[in-house]
């Protein structure tokens, strides 16, 4: 489906017309003056912040995403991630740090390959629900600030409430393309979230259902190994049986991925999704 949104960035092609290489791509996102908050008194961080989540570019966005944004239809597994400092979020540490062996383990297809079986969906702090192939566009990969910087804030609950909201609204549209949806998120983006499946649990139990819940903190890596299990078996359910199935050395190489992709999380950064 086409869209009114801006591309992100300055230039997204060079003088020939090629895409420009991923490792380019972090020097091409200016922030919005409105979208960077650093101001340390706390109430005008506040004050800021819900400018910037309301500012015309936001809702624009926001619009979009809520009412007309379709996953694709190849996509059958959902994972809710929170958002990072690094824009886009999938050229982030913390986001590569589980794509990697993401990648790995499906025989080198990217996360963005319309093939790849697995659908990201941001946490955003100042949007909200930020999907992945539209993470490239204004103002997703333009501002800078986090919730965590605010979480103790008064006045932050009812800007929890509207992101809460906002995510809330697009799940319960699209969580229907996708078989489960799995969510590995931290700090105050965990609020954010199970605010908005408390909404979700009064409006669509049994779309709710379809979410599983993956708590994750700076020391407790091996959740991202427990996400990684699920995806296989949902992916290959016949994977615990190898010995019953024709292609036995399939599966047997299928293990051996799956064990390096789990060393790759283990050896991954231990303050990532902080």
């Amino acid at each position: 489906m086409k869209h009114g949104l801006q591309w992100g960035g300055l230039k997204k092609e060079n003088q020939e017309k090629v895409p420009l290489p991923i490792s380019d791509y972090r020097d091409l996102f200016p922030k919005y003056p409105w979208a960077v908050i650093t101001d340390l008194n706390k109430q005008n961080q506040i004050k800021r912040v819900s400018q910037a989540m309301t500012h015309p570019i936001t809702e624009t966005f926001v619009k979009y995403v809520l009412d007309s944004h379709i996953p694709s239809p190849k996509k059958r597994f959902l994972l809710i991630l929170c958002c990072s400092y690094k824009k886009p979020y999938s050229l982030s540490p913390s986001h590569l740090s589980l794509y990697r062996p993401l990648t790995y383990l499906f025989v080198g297809r990217d996360i963005k390959d319309k093939k790849c079986p697995i659908d990201v969906l941001a946490v955003s702090g100042m949007i909200g629900p930020v999907p992945l192939e539209l993470e490239e566009y204004s103002p997703a990969p333009n501002y800078d600030f986090s919730l965590n910087a605010i979480s103790n804030v008064a006045g932050a609950t009812d800007l929890f409430h509207l992101l809460a909201q906002r995510i809330s609204t697009y799940l319960n549209r699209v969580l229907g393309f996708y078989e489960k949806a799995y969510s590995i998120v931290s700090n105050t983006y965990k609020t954010v979230l199970e605010l908005a499946l408390k909404q979700m649990h009064m409006q669509n139990r049994k779309t709710l259902k379809k979410i599983q819940i993956f708590p994750i903190s700076s020391l407790d890596l091996p959740a991202l190994v427990e996400v990684m299990i699920h995806l296989r078996n949902e992916l290959h359910p016949n994977y615990k049986l190898p010995q019953e199935t024709k292609n036995r050395h399939y599966f047997e190489s299928l293990k051996k991925r799956l064990k390096t992709a789990s060393k790759i999380i283990c050896e991954s950064d231990s303050r990532i999704f902080c």
